[in-house]
């Protein structure tokens, strides 16, 4: 188990800087948060941190807020 955690922990430190390098210029970034993340925010957070609701005053609608 806890090569599992180090493996991980491993993960999360290297896949920003893993994926600045493979989403590097702007169109690309946009395309892959419209494919990648907004479907995931619009599935599992929009429900409590959307337009009618802000729970936490996080709101996940807009880039502004």
């Amino acid at each position: 188990m806890p090569r599992m955690r180090n493996t991980l922990l491993i993960a999360c430190l290297f896949a920003p800087a893993m994926l600045r390098g493979a989403v590097s210029d702007q169109a690309e970034q946009q395309e892959f948060f419209e494919k990648r993340i907004r479907p995931l925010l619009i599935e599992h957070c929009i429900d409590c941190h959307g337009p009618d609701k802000q729970k936490g005053d996080l709101r996940l609608d807009s880039r502004a807020a």
